[in-house]
Protein backbone atom coordinates (compact mmCIF):
# COMPACT_ATOMS: atom_id res chain seq x y z
CA UNK A 1 0.00 0.00 0.00
CA UNK A 2 1.53 3.20 -1.06
CA UNK A 3 1.15 6.19 2.09
CA UNK A 4 2.18 8.62 0.12
CA UNK A 5 0.11 11.73 0.73
CA UNK A 6 -2.17 12.71 -2.63
CA UNK A 7 -1.74 16.59 -3.56
CA UNK A 8 -4.86 18.83 -4.08
CA UNK A 9 -4.58 18.24 -7.68
CA UNK A 10 -4.44 15.01 -7.24
CA UNK A 11 -7.42 14.31 -5.06
CA UNK A 12 -9.61 16.74 -7.48
CA UNK A 13 -8.40 14.89 -10.10
CA UNK A 14 -9.70 11.59 -8.42
CA UNK A 15 -12.92 12.94 -7.57
CA UNK A 16 -13.49 14.22 -11.15
CA UNK A 17 -13.03 10.70 -12.30
CA UNK A 18 -15.48 9.13 -9.40
CA UNK A 19 -18.04 11.68 -10.50
CA UNK A 20 -17.99 10.31 -14.08
CA UNK A 21 -19.01 7.15 -12.60
CA UNK A 22 -22.11 8.16 -10.45
CA UNK A 23 -25.54 7.88 -11.56
CA UNK A 24 -27.96 10.90 -12.35
CA UNK A 25 -29.25 10.20 -8.32
CA UNK A 26 -25.87 9.37 -6.92
CA UNK A 27 -25.13 12.92 -8.90
CA UNK A 28 -28.10 14.86 -7.45
CA UNK A 29 -27.24 13.54 -3.66
CA UNK A 30 -23.60 14.39 -3.73
CA UNK A 31 -24.87 17.98 -4.81
CA UNK A 32 -27.14 18.56 -2.26
CA UNK A 33 -24.49 17.55 0.18
CA UNK A 34 -22.00 19.97 -1.60
CA UNK A 35 -24.88 22.58 -1.93
CA UNK A 36 -25.12 22.70 2.07
CA UNK A 37 -21.44 22.29 2.90
CA UNK A 38 -21.12 25.53 0.95
CA UNK A 39 -24.49 27.58 2.37
CA UNK A 40 -23.05 25.69 6.15
CA UNK A 41 -19.15 27.80 4.98
CA UNK A 42 -20.88 30.98 4.28
CA UNK A 43 -23.28 30.80 7.12
CA UNK A 44 -19.74 30.35 9.53
CA UNK A 45 -17.82 33.17 7.38
CA UNK A 46 -20.86 35.70 8.11
CA UNK A 47 -20.61 34.73 11.60
CA UNK A 48 -16.80 35.79 11.94
CA UNK A 49 -17.26 39.02 9.82
CA UNK A 50 -20.22 39.88 11.89
CA UNK A 51 -17.79 39.84 15.77
CA UNK A 52 -16.33 42.56 14.14
CA UNK A 53 -19.70 45.23 13.82
CA UNK A 54 -21.51 46.46 16.94
CA UNK A 55 -25.04 48.25 16.92
CA UNK A 56 -24.35 51.62 16.27
CA UNK A 57 -21.24 51.12 14.01
CA UNK A 58 -21.57 53.73 11.77
CA UNK A 59 -21.16 52.01 8.26
CA UNK A 60 -20.56 52.15 4.56
CA UNK A 61 -21.08 49.58 1.54
CA UNK A 62 -21.13 50.24 -2.25
CA UNK A 63 -24.22 50.04 -3.87
CA UNK A 64 -25.01 50.19 -7.69
CA UNK A 65 -26.13 53.64 -6.84
CA UNK A 66 -22.77 54.46 -5.21
CA UNK A 67 -21.46 54.43 -1.85
CA UNK A 68 -24.13 54.30 0.83
CA UNK A 69 -23.56 54.77 4.82
CA UNK A 70 -25.24 54.04 7.68
CA UNK A 71 -25.56 52.73 11.01
CA UNK A 72 -25.72 49.30 11.88
CA UNK A 73 -29.30 49.05 14.14
CA UNK A 74 -29.71 44.96 14.20
CA UNK A 75 -27.20 42.16 13.89
CA UNK A 76 -29.00 39.16 12.39
CA UNK A 77 -27.38 35.44 12.00
CA UNK A 78 -25.93 36.82 7.99
CA UNK A 79 -26.75 40.14 7.86
CA UNK A 80 -26.13 43.86 9.14
CA UNK A 81 -29.54 45.92 9.24
CA UNK A 82 -28.53 49.39 8.63
CA UNK A 83 -30.30 52.67 8.68
CA UNK A 84 -29.50 55.19 6.61
CA UNK A 85 -30.17 59.00 7.11
CA UNK A 86 -32.52 58.85 4.27
CA UNK A 87 -34.71 56.49 6.15
CA UNK A 88 -33.81 53.78 4.40
CA UNK A 89 -33.38 50.24 5.74
CA UNK A 90 -31.30 47.76 3.91
CA UNK A 91 -29.61 44.18 5.25
CA UNK A 92 -26.42 43.78 4.18
CA UNK A 93 -23.78 40.94 4.58
CA UNK A 94 -20.82 41.41 6.87
CA UNK A 95 -18.40 41.02 4.07
CA UNK A 96 -19.91 44.07 2.49
CA UNK A 97 -19.71 46.78 5.38
CA UNK A 98 -16.69 49.22 5.76
CA UNK A 99 -16.62 50.70 9.47
CA UNK A 100 -16.69 54.41 8.90
CA UNK A 101 -14.21 55.90 11.77
CA UNK A 102 -14.85 59.29 12.84
CA UNK A 103 -12.13 61.26 14.04
CA UNK A 104 -11.98 63.90 16.56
Amino acid sequence: MNDRQLSRPEIISKIDGFLDMLSYNELQFFNRRVYEKLKERRAEEAKRSLVNFHIGDKVSFEHTSGTIAGIIVRLNQRTAGIFTEDGHNWRVAPSFLSKIIIQK
